[in-house]
């Protein structure tokens, strides 16, 4: 639980500092929590038309996050055994929410196949907040 006020909080004060960057059409404030171990920065010259990648190597994980037409991201597990799925053993997640969500827990185990039910292991999360220039 203290991580993850930790983690909320270092996104809250990357979001304030994120508004005063100019370039590109979105920007990308993101935290990443795996164990005793976090990960933050902003992306600020993010193009609607193409993927803005944030890669963690530490952590071992690349994070895909498309814009347009809506939000979409896509997490990959970059040589860990795995690793990593987002809920129902999916690798990626889309939104057509005005809003979607800033939390995303980050799983360990298998991908789902068909109807099978899949119950992966937490190891950690994802903060992430998108916003759009105008």
């Amino acid at each position: 639980m203290k991580g993850l006020i930790t983690t909320l909080a270092v996104c809250l004060i990357l979001l304030a500092w994120c508004n005063i960057a100019q370039a590109g059409d979105f920007t990308v404030t993101y935290a990443i929590q795996v164990g005793d171990s976090i990960e933050s920065g902003v992306l600020e010259s993010c193009q609607n038309n193409r993927p803005c990648e944030i890669k963690s190597s530490p952590l071992g994980l690349s994070i895909t996050v498309y814009n347009e037409p809506y939000l979409s991201i896509y997490l990959h597990g970059n040589g860990r055994s795995g690793c990593c799925y987002f809920a129902n053993a999916e690798s990626s997640m889309s939104f057509n929410e005005r809003t979607p969500p800033r939390n995303f827990p980050i799983f360990e185990g298998r991908k789902r196949h068909g109807l099978e039910v899949i119950y992966n292991h937490q190891i950690g999360i994802l903060s992430l907040i998108v916003s759009s220039r105008r």
